[in-house]
């Protein structure tokens, strides 16, 4: 038969033995803690390092040149300067019938930059307006107006560095010596030559193949 001191030494060694149970089970409770601890400030770090790798990409990465669309910008513009074309809201910077003022005006305009070759429609009845230098974010555009009094016509000559290569593809067409793409909108339609690693436009209400026969009997003012 066990005695009273035999029990009592008993309930310490249990007491113990509890104790250290607990302890090593707070033990492994406090490593496991650090473990996760660990994980998530190296997933803290890792999610820094990733951000700042993106952010300066952002930052730094060269970014895109912005898409001129020609056609539908010069198809816009001409049919703004036609609704507003002698009033006093028209976008017209230079008006003059000279067509010598308004080369020497756009050639010596800092704001455009290139010295624009300009057509002399005066031998089919088209007499010039006037000229403006579009500010694009991508281009300056140089701007000639040209008006036919019987006819009650507008049409207009736009110059922008380029070639045509940088627009869409459109079947090739002759006139005279004048090799040139053709475009139609709804309203406006576009005839497009290269010169001298300039594109020049002659934009109006005729047909593209009006356009282009007009473009080709346009001479070079000397």
């Amino acid at each position: 038969m066990e005695t009273q001191g035999e029990w009592m030494q008993e309930d310490q060694d249990q007491a113990r033995a509890n104790q250290a149970a607990e302890e090593e089970k707070t033990i492994t409770q406090i490593s496991a803690e650090e473990k996760r601890n660990r994980l998530l400030r190296w997933m803290l770090f890792l999610v820094a390092i990733v951000g700042f790798i993106v952010i300066n990409y952002g930052l730094f990465r060269p970014k895109p040149k912005p898409v001129f669309d020609a056609l539908n910008s010069l198809a816009h513009e001409a049919i703004l300067y036609e609704e507003k074309a002698g009033t006093e809201d028209s976008p017209i910077h230079y008006p003059s019938h000279n067509l010598l003022e308004l080369m020497k005006f756009l050639g010596e305009n800092p704001a455009l930059g290139f010295v624009p070759e300009i057509l002399d429609l005066s031998q089919g009845g088209w007499q010039p307006e006037g000229a403006s230098v579009i500010d694009y974010e991508v281009s300056k555009i140089a701007v000639v107006q040209f008006y036919h009094p019987p006819q009650q016509t507008h049409l207009f000559q736009f110059v922008f560095p380029g070639k045509l290569s940088d627009l869409p593809k459109a079947e090739a067409g002759t006139a005279g010596s004048l090799t040139y793409q053709g475009y139609g909108s709804k309203e406006m339609h576009l005839v497009a030559w290269e010169v001298h690693d300039h594109l020049s436009f002659l934009v109006g209400r005729v047909s593209v193949a009006e356009l282009a026969e007009i473009a080709s009997h346009g001479v070079l003012p000397h």
